[in-house]
């Protein structure tokens, strides 16, 4: 089925009362409106795997399972530098280590804030990370924005300065807007 500009396929489905709904053309919400987030996942899961079977070809040699008590690290690249798949030490129980295995992974597009000039925050004041969430939610909404500060500020918990600034700007959206889920 063929849509419109800004408009994307959503399939069709069976109601509660066993109607069936058809495949219809419906307006995209979302800031890019070709295409559902879920085929835009599978792309860059499919680039992730590439790239990760990419490492296991370059830097060959890691363990294929790890005992009880640590979890397998897959190969991967950091700074074009292909590194072995390795064991690492980790608290969590099998059971926690098989869900994580099945989870979906949370994906992350770089620079879907910084295009805005929420970039490099522990080096701009807080007037202009202001201005550039002002920016951003403007364009996105404040549920998308609040959305994107709350996992970079859970991806950077390990970093006190930096979770900090996350937290403060969090705040700064629930108290500047109505943040709630369509």
């Amino acid at each position: 089925m063929k849509c419109p500009k800004n408009h994307i396929v959503r399939v069709g489905y069976k109601t509660k009362k066993g109607i069936y709904v058809r495949p219809n053309c419906i307006k995209s919400t979302r800031y890019n409106k070709t295409m559902k987030r879920a085929n835009e996942n599978k792309i860059i899961l499919a680039s992730k795997k590439r790239k990760t079977s990419r490492a296991y070809k370059l830097a060959p040699g890691g363990p294929k399972s790890c005992q009880s008590g640590s979890m397998l690290r897959n190969a991967y690249f950091r700074k074009d530098k292909a590194f072995p798949s390795r064991c690492v030490k980790t608290k969590k129980t099998p059971e926690q280590i098989e869900y994580l295995k099945t989870r979906k992974p949370i994906l992350l597009r770089s620079g879907t804030l910084g295009q805005f000039g929420y970039k490099n925050i522990t080096n701009i004041p807080k007037e202009e990370r202001i201005k550039a969430l002002d920016k951003a939610i403007k364009k996105l909404g404040p549920l998308v924005v609040m959305r994107k500060v709350n996992i970079l500020m859970v991806y950077s918990k390990n970093i006190p300065k930096l979770k900090k600034i996350y937290e403060n700007d969090k705040k700064w959206i629930y108290s500047k807007y109505e943040v709630k889920s369509v």
